[in-house]
């Protein structure tokens, strides 16, 4: 029961106090967890940032900013190597080209995350 209150309470938020003005559907780009910031990635899914001193953000959920670059590497069970160069800079995503996916050089808008996502984030905690 609890978790529905605060996932109604959350709808609320991000529906009244969080979307820019104009645009009535747009959410926030951007989840708060404990040791890391969550941006929602087209190329991979999901971007992890640390929260570890290492990067500023403008606390901006709406057009998140951080600096400086991430990069994300991981090797896949087969053996292969891919990496991720990115820079989050005023909502958008640009893919570096050094990246090994078929968005490298590419920048794109970050995808709003929908109430789904982030009641799904806040329930994977409790």
């Amino acid at each position: 029961m609890f978790l529905r209150w605060l996932q109604i309470l959350w709808e609320f938020i991000l529906r009244i106090f969080i979307r820019r003005k104009g645009a009535p559907d747009e959410f926030i780009r951007v989840i708060m967890e404990v040791d890391h910031w969550l941006v929602k990635s087209p190329a991979t899914g999901w971007l992890k940032i640390p929260r570890d001193g290492r990067w500023v953000f403008n606390g901006d959920l709406s057009h998140p900013t951080f600096n400086p670059s991430v990069v994300e590497e991981w090797d896949t069970t087969d053996g292969e190597h891919y990496m991720n160069h990115v820079f989050v800079r005023n909502g958008r995503i640009e893919y570096l080209r050094d990246c090994s996916h078929s968005f490298a050089g590419q920048t794109v808008d970050i995808p709003p995350l929908t109430p789904a996502e982030v009641a799904f984030n806040y329930q994977r905690k409790s």
